[in-house]
């Protein structure tokens, strides 16, 4: 970690202000990148001496929108000073407002600047998201972001440019279904693994692999479920395991299930020829 001291000028050259203890971390390649904490600038050492990156991560419940952002009116009045000050902040982030009764754009996003500086929480305003952007991003939508690039001012250029990364929070429907989803794939791949070796604990894996497809196409209506309905598979483990009732009660089940997503062309046709042989058994044996 290197503590970086770097001035900004005003436009007759005289340094009045000082872009102090901006900690960074310069890597010499991309292995080193790896190694990069959460939340801290980093710099390539092929870069410019004045071009920053954070590594900035976000919440599975968050998506990215939109990448190199640039804040707009960051280099009005003392803006990027008080950027500056508040950047040096051990906890720096952004922050996003909207302002629904801007006299000029009623769809601005205002962007702030949030740190701790001198034992004392500051937020400070330094710019906008393109307009033509908060035009397109649905008003109800519940937006963040994390910074992107810095490109920080040198005697030759009195500019900052500040880039963002704009994130829309997943709504709680689709975040289930992401959850679900994984939750539902999990269950299936163990199950897959353990047949061989332990076909019951599979038969109990892909059980609540069912279970959950259950929950999701009740909840979750109108998005795609990555995993099909495993009765092929489990109609096959209770088969081996001579629970031929259980075996065709499952597909019994499985027939009177509405299932959205429908089964691939193989496994209907094997779950179908299942039926059919169960059937013959079960009907053999109690003759």
């Amino acid at each position: 970690m290197v503590l970086w001291v770097i001035r900004l000028f005003t436009h007759n050259g005289s340094s009045t202000f000082d872009f102090t203890k901006i900690n960074r971390i310069i890597c010499e390649d991309q292995d080193a990148l790896e190694e990069v904490p959460e939340d801290c600038w980093y710099q390539m050492a092929s870069w410019r001496s004045n071009s920053l990156k954070m590594k900035s991560y976000w919440s599975y419940e968050w998506e990215a929108y939109c990448y190199d952002v640039p804040v707009k009116g960051i280099h009005i009045k003392n803006r990027k000073y008080d950027f500056g000050r508040v950047a040096t902040a051990h906890d720096f982030r952004i922050k996003l407002i909207r302002e629904p009764d801007n006299p000029v754009d009623p769809n601005a996003i205002k962007v702030m600047a949030v740190g701790t500086v001198s034992d004392t929480k500051k937020s400070v305003h330094i710019g906008y998201i393109p307009k033509e952007l908060a035009r397109e991003i649905d008003k109800d939508a519940i937006i963040d972001a994390r910074p992107q690039f810095l490109s920080l001012p040198t005697p030759e250029y009195n500019f900052i440019n500040l880039t963002l990364i704009l994130l829309v929070k997943i709504p709680p429907q689709e975040k289930l279904a992401i959850e679900l989803n994984a939750e539902i794939s999990g269950l299936s791949k163990e199950a897959k693994t353990l047949e061989k070796e332990a076909p019951n604990m599979a038969i109990k894996k892909y059980t609540a692999a069912i279970e959950q497809i259950k929950r999701f196409d009740d909840e979750c209506q109108g998005y795609h479920r990555h995993t099909r309905y495993p009765i092929n598979r489990v109609s096959l483990l209770l088969e081996k395991g001579k629970n031929l009732q259980a075996a065709l009660d499952a597909i019994i089940e499985y027939e009177a299930y509405h299932d959205p997503w429908g089964l691939t062309k193989a496994d209907a046709e094997s779950v179908r020829k299942r039926k059919i042989r169960l059937e013959k058994k079960l009907n053999k044996n109690r003759a």
